[in-house]
């Protein structure tokens, strides 16, 4: 597939990709890069790696350049999981990335031109988890969501909203750098105290920053296993791979 040398859409698209030997990440990142060209043939899609992962990709999985613009390898010291490397360069991405960027998760497939998120205003835009306002989540969900931020402090009760790290829409101002630091720092003291997952880490810095993350249409984060009655108007399916 021939990439157009000239980006129309002025959102860029980033992933972030670490996987092990055994995993089978990169192939999802694949599906998720190609079906983001397919429907946006002009747009800048950045792929940030750590660099182990790096190293992976070859043979058939260089099949994955061809649908990408950039590649970003960030290297590591030591043999942090890849869980941890994942998660160190999602909650950086801000300080890795020049100008407004639209981050989706790996494990999703892009099924429209998403260019509509150019003409966004929020300085963070996201998408509630399980696409429902807190007060909606179930007995099961809250129960499980309440284990996770825990931890953190955090009293959902008090809360309209918790968002989703599976999409986000940044601009580049000084606000947003700020959360992103602020948010790579909780997550770091989260790993501390077992937490490793980074959205109670965002949670906890979307609440400390006056809650700068707005919500943004469903649509762009439409997690497959709660809503898939909107499926066929959705921009992004999530398909949160870890529990499919």
């Amino acid at each position: 597939m021939k990439i157009s040398n000239r980006y129309s859409m002025q959102t860029k698209i980033v992933f972030v990709l670490a996987c092990a030997p055994e995993n089978n990440y990169i192939e999802q990142a694949l599906l998720a890069t190609y079906s983001v060209r397919i429907h946006n043939p002009s747009a800048l899609i950045i792929l940030i790696v750590d660099d182990i992962t790096d190293r992976l990709i070859t043979d058939d999985r260089k099949k994955i350049l061809n649908y990408i613009s950039e590649k970003i390898v960030v290297p590591f010291e030591g043999d942090e999981n890849m869980l941890y490397r994942s998660r160190w360069i999602k909650t950086s991405v801000r300080e890795l990335i020049d100008g407004d960027f639209l981050f989706i998760d790996c494990d999703t497939i892009i099924t429209k031109c998403l260019e509509i998120v150019d003409s966004y205003s929020y300085q963070i835009g996201a998408v509630p988890d399980s696409n429902l306002c807190i007060r909606q989540f179930g007995p099961s969900l809250m129960k499980a969501t309440k284990k996770k931020v825990a931890p953190l402090d955090i009293d959902l009760t008090q809360e309209e909203y918790y968002f989703s790290s599976g999409v986000l829409y940044v601009k580049d101002t000084d606000d947003a750098h700020s959360l992103y630091k602020k948010w790579h720092s909780i997550w770091l003291e989260g790993v501390s105290k077992g937490v490793n997952i980074d959205q109670p880490s965002l949670a906890k810095a979307n609440i400390e920053l006056g809650h700068m993350i707005k919500r943004i249409p469903d649509g762009f984060n439409c997690i497959m296993y709660t809503q898939p009655d909107f499926a066929k108007d959705a921009f992004i399916l999530h398909f949160a791979a870890y529990r499919n």
